[in-house]
C-alpha cells in the first residue's frame, strides 16, 4: 500500500487531459459488490451490500447525466456470484470501463480510514492510467492509497478495471461520509472526470 496524495496532486496540476474526452467516452460497466445472502461488512444495521449498491446507482446517473452509456451488473439486492459478475461485464463487446464499488472494513482498528483504489497486479497501461488519473483527481478532495492484489473480478475482466472502496465502514467518519448524498456526489463526480472532461 502507498499514499499518492503529493505525487497525485502534482500530477493533477501538470494534466490537461484525463483518460477519455467527452466525445470517446467507453461504456461504464459499474459492479455494485455483494448483495443478497452475501451482505459484505455490517455496521449495526448497516449492510455493506446495500451501500454499495447505493454509490454504483448513484454513480450510474451522475455518469448518465454527463451522456454516458452505462451497464449495471446488479441493479437490486441479488447475489451474484463472481463468475457471472465476469460474465456480464465481458459480454459487452465495445471500449468499456469496468468498476467494481466495495467499501472497506478494519474491524476494531477504527482509526484507519480513507479511499482505496485496488488494481490487479500486472497492470495494462490502460490500467495505470485510469489508476493514476483517478488517484489525481480524489486526493483533491481526500487521502487515497493504491493496493495490488489478486482479485477475481479485475483478473478476469477483458475492460481496463478497478475497485473503488470510497472508505471505512469501521471508522465513524468514514461511515458518516459513506451514508451522505452530498459526499457521495462530490466523491463520484471527481471520479467521472478522472474518465471524462
Amino acid at each position: 500500500m502507498k499514499s499518492l496524495a503529493l505525487f497525485a496532486f502534482l500530477s493533477l496540476v501538470g494534466s490537461t487531459f484525463a483518460l477519455f474526452d467527452s466525445d470517446d467516452s467507453p461504456v461504464l460497466i459499474i459492479n455494485a459488490g455483494h448483495g443478497g445472502k452475501d451482505p459484505g461488512s455490517i455496521v449495526g444495521n448497516l449492510e455493506e451490500a446495500d451501500l454499495n449498491l447505493a454509490w454504483a446507482t448513484t454513480l450510474k446517473n451522475q455518469a448518465e447525466e454527463r451522456g454516458m452509456e452505462v451497464m449495471m451488473i446488479r441493479e437490486n439486492d441479488e447475489y451474484l456470484d463472481l463468475k457471472t459478475r465476469i460474465e456480464r461485464a465481458n459480454s459487452f463487446d465495445g471500449k468499456a470501463i469496468l468498476l467494481s464499488i466495495h467499501m472497506n472494513d478494519a474491524g476494531e482498528h477504527t482509526d484507519k480510514n480513507g479511499a482505496m483504489l485496488y488494481t490487479k497486479i500486472g497492470c495494462s497501461d490502460e490500467e495505470i492510467l485510469l489508476r493514476d488519473e483517478m488517484v489525481a483527481h480524489l486526493s483533491t478532495f481526500r487521502e487515497v492509497n493504491i493496493e495490488e492484489g489478486e482479485f477475481y473480478v479485475l483478473k478476469n475482466s477483458v475492460h481496463p478495471s478497478l475497485i473503488i472502496n470510497p472508505g471505512f465502514m469501521s471508522n465513524a467518519s468514514d461511515l458518516a461520509n459513506l451514508q451522505s448524498p452530498d459526499y457521495m456526489h462530490s466523491f463520484l463526480d471527481l471520479v467521472l472526470n478522472s474518465i471524462q472532461e
